[in-house]
């Protein structure tokens, strides 16, 4: 049995290192969080229009939507982010406002709710606000 012994040690090792090191634990939590996130937002069709990384269709035309990089840029820091995109999410833009005007093909963007949960609609925009 003292291989089992060794083992054991090494692993406490390893998950005792991984709290030392940057981004050890976190790191992981992070990336779980992520794929998680990424996932969701395939799901519930988030990605027919949204990407990663601001795109510019390769005939020049405007992108269909804000990326999560811009969004993350443009909302990052205000008060109250979260609970904003939530409500875009689950309740759509409003067109009037058009905060994305001459950058995108779309002028507004519609509801999602009910395919959307409150709590995936917050979820989804944490998400995107980590974006940097």
């Amino acid at each position: 049995m003292p291989r089992r012994s060794g083992m054991k040690r090494l692993l406490q090792a390893a998950l005792a290192a991984s709290f030392l090191l940057p981004g050890g634990l976190a790191a992981a939590r992070e990336g779980s969080f992520h794929t998680e996130m990424s996932r969701l937002a395939e799901e519930r069709g988030c990605t027919f229009c949204h990407r990663e990384a601001p795109a510019v269709e390769a005939d020049g035309a405007l992108p269909l939507a804000p990326s999560w990089r811009d969004i993350a840029t443009r909302y990052r820091g205000r008060v109250g982010a979260v609970a904003e995109l939530a409500a875009i999410v689950e309740q759509g833009a409003d067109p009037a406002k058009r905060h994305w005007a001459n950058r995108l093909d779309f002028a507004a963007m519609r509801g999602n709710a009910p395919q959307v949960s409150p709590a995936e609609a917050r979820a989804l925009s944490r998400w995107i606000l980590s974006y940097r």
